[in-house]
């Protein structure tokens, strides 16, 4: 079924309007949600601890990601050259 060009655009420029009418009607009421109980709370950060602990270790883990394994260097292939 064919649209007319002038009926294509009126649908084209009525789009924002009607979005804005339908997110009007949405309730944003939320529901009241009880707090957890102290015992499951995730215990207080102690002092010491700082910010640059969280760096560190993601930088001693992405360094431990790109090292080799072993400082030996890789053996020869099987098919290749021997030297006796």
């Amino acid at each position: 079924m064919p649209t007319s060009p002038g009926r294509a655009s009126l649908l084209i420029l009525a789009l924002p309007l009607l979005l804005q009418i339908g997110c009007a009607s949405v309730s944003r009421i939320t529901p009241d949600v009880p707090k957890l109980p102290q015992e499951a709370r995730q215990p207080m950060t102690p002092a010491w601890c700082t910010p640059s602990c969280s760096g560190a270790l993601t930088r001693d883990y992405d360094n431990s990601l790109n090292s080799p394994t072993s400082a030996e260097p890789p053996e020869k292939p099987a098919s290749g050259p021997t030297s006796l």
